[in-house]
């Protein structure tokens, strides 16, 4: 049976509705991009939905103008609304909407499915937290209350937008690229025979300093998805042990690094390429 995501879309909207070009600046809002236009985002009929897709539907939110519906209705519809998701998405940029905070800890609470795109300043612009967002605080807050929150972070609003709607308009289709339990899958890894490649000895040091950065592009990425060290690993609580330095893993860990880079260094070589160390000291 197919799973029906229910999506509400949070965030601040992108347009002043005192502007008298706000319909233009709406256009611009990516619940307006999912939707297919700006009629659905500013449709007057409350508690109403729109699919999105055979499986995703948008639950909310939808523009409401106060002097129709009443900030304690806007209150109530949207907390219907955010209780009959599957899935709360948020994009959150450099501004600090209190509506939005709102909308996320009323989705923390219910432990709902919740997906964080944000916007990240440069190291020197926010030196709070290692999000280097102005939102750092709620969303570690919802990471710390809620085990299903995830963090999407993202260079520019663009590319946190284009994330957020590519992953919307991904919902819904796991089931069919994904095999069941009942249907093992039919795929079969093929890689490249690299078993007759030799390696000439001094590429000793080139397979450690490939193996550590393997290492260390695996723990800034577990990083930032919110992981910390901890004695034994523990998905719910984002705790693992191997963050740790690369010379403090045991040689177990280091040798599953080892044996990356060596794989690579030999495909490398099969495929008819040569490696030439042209730095000036040794190696």
């Amino acid at each position: 049976m197919t799973n029906i995501h229910r999506v509400f879309c949070g965030g601040p909207f992108a347009f002043n509705s005192r502007s008298e070009d706000f319909l233009v600046q709406a256009e611009d809002d990516y619940r307006s991009m999912l939707l297919g236009g700006t009629t659905n985002l500013f449709q007057p009929i409350v508690g109403s939905e729109v699919w999105l897709s055979p499986n995703v539907v948008y639950e909310g939110p939808f523009f409401f103008h106060t002097d129709r519906l009443g900030a304690d209705g806007i209150i109530q519809v949207e907390q219907e609304m955010i209780g009959h998701c599957t899935d709360a998405i948020f994009l959150l940029d450099h501004a600090r909407c209190p509506g939005s905070i709102a909308e996320l800890m009323e989705a923390t609470y219910l432990h709902k499915e919740t997906h964080l795109f944000f916007v990240t300043l440069s190291d020197n612009e926010e030196i709070e937290s290692w999000l280097h967002t102005p939102c750092w605080y709620p969303i570690l807050l919802s990471q710390s209350l809620n085990p299903n929150t995830h963090l999407h972070p993202c260079h520019t609003l663009d590319e946190a937008k284009n994330s957020l709607l590519k992953f919307v308009r991904g919902l819904g289709k796991e089931p069919q690229n994904r095999p069941s339990a009942e249907s093992p899958t039919t795929y079969t890894p093929s890689p490249i025979d690299t078993s007759q490649v030799t390696l000439p000895e001094e590429l000793h040091n080139l397979r450690e300093a490939i193996a550590q950065n393997v290492h260390e592009t695996w723990a800034q990425a577990r990083i930032k998805e919110g992981w910390s060290y901890g004695p034994q690993r523990d998905d719910n609580l984002k705790l693992h042990p191997c963050l740790v330095p690369y010379d403090e893993l045991p040689e177990s860990e280091k040798d599953y690094d080892r044996a990356t880079a060596m794989e690579t260094l030999k495909l490398i070589t099969k495929l008819g390429w040569k490696l030439k160390y042209t730095s000036d000291e040794q190696p």
